[in-house]
């Protein structure tokens, strides 16, 4: 980490907690290591991304023998999860605990995982638009910009014969239960990317619920690289689910297809992705408190900017803000003033890297487009830190923020 520095005072929930996830990656090893003595933030966290790549360099021990083909026969697994799988995983399958572990009627077809959450999604697209030629996509023009990409390349469907279907896509960047409840009503299925909420979050089955209601088929892709693996990266996994809607048969079909896409375009899972400590009650509940610990730390930061009248904007799902404090010409100016501000937290001992993601345990910052009007400004993840810590970076962004304005204002390079 760039930061180090002992335990803040009066947060000791916090350091329960991520000595509990620590543990839970730790008790996935065959020797795990003692337990840590230190009080140094920085310590700890990068002792979580070794004990994680322990993991992975035992799953790859133990399993020499599943390289791109499966040399041995019987499955092999990581945790609660069992592969079996024959030449290049064109037929792997996967057994496990269910991905959303939901309650309520969500009758599912078995999930499929792909190598990342945009391999997922692509799968989905493809798989709809080979079984309705015509479909039309129904996408927020502020929603995740890669979908919106992805869609402009397939270009909507319209005209011709065949069946036509109208595909809502559901966002959790931007998309409510209340707002994906309005748009499911004028939909014949739905696509819902779930990357940015607990795979276990309430808002996930509030969706499910209202498009159950309205007998909509839901097919819910996901990204399980950050949030599902406590922010480590572990490696690059996305999953498809697709849950029964409108009995017209589709679902079946759009699985099907989904496989097919996922096989032809190589990218099914890599078992080695498969964080072995994600699973069971102990898992969700810590990753259930390191979101809702993360969306509290966000909102300490857009209290901060509120109060500064610094302009931002905010997420449904909390999990970061965008600051525009000024005019950048380009994301190359954009970069390099979220690697300023970046070091501006570090000098203040607030752990933080120059990173264009979110849910880890450190703040990120990088260049963003607001697809919206294309405004190029900062995007600010907060991560999982304990609250003073937040509470200094708020104060510290808010300065950082004002000095930026006013090298605009006295004719800086970034205005010129």
């Amino acid at each position: 980490m760039t930061s180090g520095g002992s335990w803040p005072a009066g947060c000791d929930r916090y350091i329960l907690r991520k000595l509990d996830e620590l543990g839970l990656i730790e008790a996935a090893l065959a020797k795990p290591p003692s337990p840590p003595r230190t009080r140094r933030l920085s310590t700890l966290l990068k002792r979580k991304f070794r004990s994680a790549a322990m993991c992975r360099a035992q799953m790859a021990a133990e399993h020499w023998s599943q390289t791109e083909t499966n040399w041995r026969s019987g499955s092999s697994g990581s945790g609660a999860f069992r592969f079996d799988y024959d030449y290049q995983r064109a037929d792997l399958h996967v057994e496990g605990p269910p991905t959303y572990p939901v309650r309520g009627p969500l009758p599912v077809l078995p999930a499929q995982f792909t190598t990342s959450g945009m391999a997922a999604i692509s799968a989905v697209f493809l798989a709809l638009r080979e079984l309705w030629p015509h479909c039309s996509f129904d996408v927020r023009a502020d929603g995740y910009p890669e979908t919106g990409e992805l869609i402009a390349l397939l270009a909507d469907g319209g005209g011709g014969s065949g069946p036509t279907r109208r595909v809502i896509v559901l966002d959790s960047t931007v998309d409510t239960p209340k707002s994906a409840a309005a748009r499911l009503d004028r939909g014949d299925v739905a696509v819902f990317d779930t990357s940015c909420f607990a795979a276990s979050s309430g808002r996930i089955a509030r969706i499910a619920e209202a498009a159950r209601e309205r007998n909509v088929p839901l097919i819910l892709a996901r990204s399980h690289t950050k949030l599902d693996c406590f922010g480590l990266d572990y490696g690059r996994l996305g999953s498809v689910v697709v849950v029964a809607g409108k009995p017209n048969g589709s679902e079946g079909a759009i699985h099907q297809l989904v496989g097919d896409f996922i096989r032809l375009t190589g990218s099914a899972a890599l078992p080695l992705h498969f964080p072995p400590f994600a699973a069971g009650e102990s898992y969700h509940s810590l990753t259930r408190e390191r979101i809702a610990w993360m969306i509290r730390s966000t909102r300490v930061v857009e209290k901060h900017l509120r109060e500064a009248a610094v302009r931002s904007r905010s997420f449904a799902h909390g999990l970061y803000v965008c600051v525009f404090p000024q005019f950048y010409p380009d994301k190359d100016a954009a970069s390099d003033a979220a690697a300023a501000l970046i070091a501006r937290f570090v000098a203040a001992g607030i752990p933080a890297r120059h990173a264009g993601s979110f849910g880890f345990d450190f703040f990120g910052c990088d260049w963003f487009e607001d697809p919206a009007d294309g405004t190029i400004g900062l995007r600010l993840s907060t991560g999982d830190l304990p609250i003073s810590l937040v509470e200094r970076a708020g104060a510290t962004l808010v300065s950082w923020c004002r000095e930026e304005s006013r090298r605009t204002d006295t004719g800086g390079a970034a205005a010129s």
